[in-house]
This record gives structure tokens, C-alpha cells and sequence, in this order.
């Protein structure tokens, strides 16, 4: 059987359902099993051709044309972005590594949402994590970012937190011996409420 000609990045194993064709493999991706099974890039002999078939890369080209505009419109200096940024090596800031408008977050699950960004960033990112990034553009064009989604969990903590307290002062205004002793007294300070 000849095997194609392919860039010496790619490896091929041959599917045993089918002999003709040869699934391959980006060598720098890891495959889970699971993906594995359900995605994989063909070669067909008969066609000559290279087809992609899961249903997951038809979601994400799905994706892809109703997030097209949003990738590639000009991006504003100081404005909030939702997407993925990464460090490259050797430089002490955070690099944009892709952006997907707020209709289409709120549109699609996260994990859909994180590995599309993944797949499609202009840089690999080791851990992708979905933030709120603030776009901090330099002089030298490069596309720079802090990560506001730190700040949000520290105020969503103390919020919590003050939640929380006054629950708890509630639930005491309402106990019987409270209630009782305000009846008699006229007085709030039994718990300093």
C-alpha cells in the first residue's frame, strides 16, 4: 500500500477497520482515548483527499463562523475581553491568546467554549483557563492583558461573606428566646443585632 506523503510532524497508524485509510496525528496534541475514538483526521486513497470527521469539529466550525466577526474585528486598548491568555517564556507579562464575544459565551457550554479557544489561539496554552482580560495594548503592537477574573472572586468572596452574616442575624431574630426577650425588654442588644 503507498502511503501518502506528510509533513514530518504528523504520524500515521493505519485504522484496521479500513484499510485504505491512515489516521493521522499531530504529534505536539495529546489525544485522550475518548477523543480518540470520536475524532481523528482520515486519509482516504480513493479521494486523495483529507477529511476531518467528528462531530465535534463540525460544532466548532459552527462556532468558528458565528464567532468570525468577533476574531476578526480590530481589538480596543483598555476594553474587557473574555478569553484565554497566556506568559511566553522569558517575559513578565500575559500574552492575549484569544477572545470569544459575550453572545457567544453565554450561548455555549464551558468546556465547548475552552477547548474551541484552545484549538484556535494564536499561541498554545499550556493551562487554559477562560478569564475576564483587560486589553492593555503596548507600543510595540503586542496585545497584552491583566487578568480581572482575580479581582471578581475576591469580591464575590467578601459578598459571600456579608451574605452569610446577615443570614445568620436573621436566624437569630427570629429564635423564640430573641423574640421573647425583645417582647419584654423593648430591646435589640440580646445578640448586638
Amino acid at each position: 500500500m503507498d502511503r501518502p506523503s506528510h509533513p514530518s510532524h504528523l504520524s500515521y497508524d493505519t485504522d484496521s477497520s479500513n484499510e485504505s485509510s491512515l489516521l493521522l496525528y499531530e504529534s505536539d496534541d495529546i489525544i485522550s482515548e475518548e477523543q480518540e475514538e470520536d475524532s481523528f483526521i482520515s486519509y482516504d486513497d480513493e479521494d486523495d483527499d483529507y477529511s476531518i470527521s467528528t462531530e465535534e469539529e463540525i460544532e466548532f466550525d459552527t462556532l468558528f463562523e458565528e464567532e468570525s466577526e468577533h476574531l476578526f474585528q480590530e481589538k480596543v486598548d483598555k476594553q474587557y475581553y473574555i478569553g484565554l491568555a497566556t506568559q511566553i517564556e522569558g517575559d513578565d507579562f500575559l500574552v492575549m491568546a484569544n477572545t470569544i464575544s459575550t453572545k457567544g459565551f453565554l450561548k455555549n457550554p464551558y468546556h465547548k467554549l475552552l477547548h474551541y479557544l484552545w484549538l484556535h489561539s494564536i499561541i498554545r496554552v499550556k493551562q487554559p483557563k477562560i478569564d475576564i482580560l483587560k486589553l492593555v495594548i503596548r507600543s510595540d503592537g503586542v496585545y497584552t492583558v491583566v487578568i480581572k477574573t482575580f479581582w471578581l472572586r475576591v469580591f464575590q468572596r467578601r459578598w459571600k461573606r456579608i451574605f452569610r452574616e446577615s443570614q445568620e442575624k436573621l436566624m437569630k431574630r427570629k429564635s423564640l428566646n430573641y423574640l421573647k426577650i425583645r417582647e419584654i425588654t423593648s430591646k435589640k442588644s440580646l445578640y448586638n443585632l
